[in-house]
């Protein structure tokens, strides 16, 4: 039986790659299986085994759709193996991911101006008939999770989730909102969309910034890339005082010049944006704390009062987002 590193070699000899360097090989541990490393013919790349063959799809939908804008800053697609589920990125050495960024201060308005345009250039892009890139198949926010959970669901559930199912499951103004969200969002005209969007998927180096994991790619609500990126800023505030949502999203007022530097570059590369967006967005970065805060509770035994403070922050967010959006920065 082949081994995974002899498999990904047949791959990378078919692209014309050649083999891996043994000794060039790093593997990475995340949401899916992934290696770094340098071909015998000096090709560096980064090689991600997608076992989930929806998202495998939606990955190789993105990388046929993106081959109509050229100027998309992201790593580029070599090839992949459908059978083998494996899929071929050249590596951009020599970057450091935006949540690194972050937080040694590196990250900075001009890199939000960038990512600006870059949004504005997807969210932008025309969508022929016959685009692979399909709508997306779920609502967002996933409003059935705050409705119920599934036996299998609440018996693997750790303490922690089950205690923020409790705060959400208890909180009807909150649903209310959240489903507000979800129907307002699947109104509007989608457009090419990230839909995973964290700081963590930026790289920042190589002579530019370069959003990077593109397997949730969808045809979506734009306002679900800015809410994200604008919700990354509001977690990160959460995270500092850990002592309400007020003085969370006060806060906020210290990286305020970065989000409207990134809403002002957005706005005028993207000029047919709707009016609602800016409300839209900020509904989006509430829902992006309670996100947040379920992914970090599947391993844990307790909320801790900095994730308390984050779904604080997000249940404003959510219920008043149009009296936030000039100061949170989506001013307009």
């Amino acid at each position: 039986m082949r081994t995974e590193l002899q498999v990904t070699d047949s791959l990378l000899e078919r692209l014309g790659l050649g083999p891996l360097r043994r000794e060039s090989v790093t593997e990475h541990r995340g949401r899916w299986r992934a290696i770094t490393g340098v071909t015998r013919q000096g090709a560096p790349v980064f090689v991600k085994h997608i076992t989930d063959p929806a998202v495998f799809a939606r990955a190789v939908a993105f990388e046929r759709f993106a081959v109509t804008l050229p100027d998309l800053p992201r790593p580029r697609c070599l090839g992949w193996d459908t059978r083998e589920s494996l899929i071929v990125f050249a590596h951009l050495r020599g970057t450091v991911d935006g949540l690194r960024a972050a937080e040694q201060g590196s990250f900075d308005v001009p890199a939000a101006a960038e990512l600006g345009r870059i949004l504005a250039l997807l969210h932008g892009a025309p969508v022929a008939g016959d685009c692979p890139l399909r709508p997306a198949e779920q609502p967002h926010p996933p409003v059935a999770l705050l409705e119920s959970v599934t036996l299998p669901a609440f018996l693997e559930a750790s303490g922690a989730e089950l205690e923020l199912l409790g705060i959400l499951h208890g909180d009807g103004e909150l649903a209310a909102a959240a489903t507000r969200l979800a129907e307002e969002a699947r109104a509007v005209a989608p457009v090419p969309c990230h839909a995973d969007l964290r700081l963590d998927q930026l790289l920042l180096g190589a002579g530019g910034i370069w959003l990077a994991d593109w397997d949730q790619a969808c045809r979506t609500d734009p306002a679900r890339d800015i809410g994200a990126f604008l919700g990354e800023w509001l977690y990160r505030s959460a995270r500092k005082i850990g002592s309400g949502a007020a003085a969370g999203i006060a806060d906020f007022g210290s990286t305020r010049p970065l989000v409207a530097e990134f809403w002002s570059t957005y706005r005028s590369a993207r000029t047919g944006a709707d009016e609602k967006l800016a409300r839209r967005s900020v509904a989006f970065a509430g829902w992006h704390q309670i996100d947040r805060v379920l992914a970090i509770a599947r391993s844990r035994a307790r909320l801790h009062p900095v994730e308390r403070a984050a779904v604080g922050i997000g249940r404003v967010a959510l219920l008043s987002p149009a009296d936030l959006t000039e100061a949170v920065g989506l001013c307009r």
